[in-house]
């Protein structure tokens, strides 16, 4: 997970965003083949712009979305827990299929999971290579972790990165830079000791 800017609002949204919002409330009591009628967040215009502002990856976990599924239109704060929010601009985002299914319709306003697009989260979460950490004592960090469970060691080659996710990878330094300090914790840190000692 990195730091996001929001492109700008993408047109079809200015336009139509209000309309579709209450169609869409107006729809919460019909059966699910109607209601996907006015789900009108995957609009292409949208799904491009999102796209772009994660430069086609996920905005959780940084896959290239086109490596492990097709990309989902993400809710950042769920539609199910807040359905006015569900075609407003700054709660949609772009996710992988294993971080929105890991995340489902979580939502706690007192321990979220980190949102990139607000959440300074290079100073939140520490990287070992691949390997993701968080800063002692951050239970936001934490739960963001584990919720969306972002050390996966099943991950195709070159899914988190542009080049092999291998051990010899990692001791080359070519993956994210690793971030260390007197507050990290090193949880998983002998991971990486352990797997980069057997490169030759």
């Amino acid at each position: 997970m990195r730091t996001l800017s929001k492109e700008p609002e993408p047109q079809i949204l200015l336009t139509h965003g209000a309309q579709w919002t209450q169609e869409y409330l107006a729809a919460s009591g019909m059966a699910a083949a109607e209601k996907k009628k006015v789900e009108k967040w995957g609009h292409k215009q949208i799904r491009e712009t999102l796209a772009t502002e994660t430069s086609g990856r996920c905005a959780y976990c940084e896959s290239r979305i086109g490596h492990v599924s097709y990309p989902h239109v993400e809710h950042i704060i769920p539609k199910s827990r807040r359905a006015e929010l569900a075609h407003v601009w700054w709660n949609l985002t772009t996710a992988c299929e294993v971080c929105n299914i890991a995340k489902a319709d979580y939502w706690d306003a007192t321990l979220a999971i980190l949102n990139p697009y607000v959440d300074e989260v290079e100073s939140r979460l520490v990287f070992w290579g691949d390997i993701v950490d968080w800063v002692v004592g951050d239970e936001q960090a934490e739960l963001t972790i584990k919720k969306l469970k972002l050390n996966r060691f099943d991950w195709p080659t070159g899914v988190g990165c542009d080049c092999l996710r291998c051990a010899r990878c990692l001791s080359a330094g070519r993956h994210r830079r690793v971030q260390s300090g007197p507050s990290s914790r090193s949880q998983y840190g002998w991971m990486l000791l352990m797997v980069t000692s057997r490169v030759p």
